[in-house]
């Protein structure tokens, strides 16, 4: 699938936010924030654009409702911070460590996850639309009452993630690892799984499948 990607103009102005605090509704555009530690941050509607966060640790971040447009992460670690309500158009995480990461309510347009790791992330009552998700693990993470509209999954490690009261209708899991995965029956219609995936869904079924 392809998507819309961050648009950037021109060359990035470094940016130091390492001792930054952080304000409500503050804004920052074109910049770089590259090896550095955001920590003990606590700001409301804070929003980005044009900007990229090049091997940047975020530790004890809560930034609800963070708006990210035209922004990308390379090689950061973002593990449990709170970006819940957050709304994300034409953003990429790029190899990125995101445990527990919480993106609650959260909206998503043209957004890539390539290569990282959002086990027990939580993306409960999400809106997905052109989205991608590739070879990223998503072991444990939460996407309950979600809507998945054109939303590729790629090559990703699925093993006890949650889709409960999801529609999964036209969503593609045949290349991704479903082991433990829970997804009621009523929201399995569409879905297209592979036929050895469809073994497994048949073994929580209680079904025998006699070769």
């Amino acid at each position: 699938m392809k998507i819309a990607k961050p648009a950037f103009a021109g060359s990035m102005e470094a940016v130091t936010l390492g001792d930054y605090l952080f304000g409500e509704e503050e804004r920052f555009s074109s910049g770089l924030c590259e090896d550095e530690t955001i920590r003990d941050q606590e700001a409301v509607s804070v929003s980005f654009s044009r900007f990229i966060f090049r091997r940047t640790v975020l530790h004890q971040v809560t930034w609800p409702k963070v708006e990210l447009t035209d922004v990308r992460f390379e090689g950061c670690d973002l593990s449990n911070v709170d970006f819940s309500g957050a709304l994300l158009h034409r953003v990429e995480f790029i190899d990125s460590k995101m445990v527990g990461a919480i993106f609650t309510d959260s909206t998503f347009r043209n957004t890539r996850f390539q290569g990282c790791n959002c086990g027990y992330a939580q993306f409960r009552f999400t809106n997905w639309k052109e989205a991608v998700l590739e070879d990223t693990m998503l072991a444990s993470a939460d996407f309950t009452e979600s809507k998945l509209t054109k939303l590729h999954l790629n090559g990703c490690k699925l093993q006890q993630a949650e889709f409960l009261r999801t529609n999964m209708t036209g969503i593609d899991l045949s290349t991704c690892e479903i082991e433990g995965i829970s997804i009621p029956l009523e929201n399995l219609k569409g879905c297209i799984i592979s036929q050895e995936q469809a073994a497994i869904f048949a073994q929580y079924l209680g079904l025998v499948i006699r070769e």
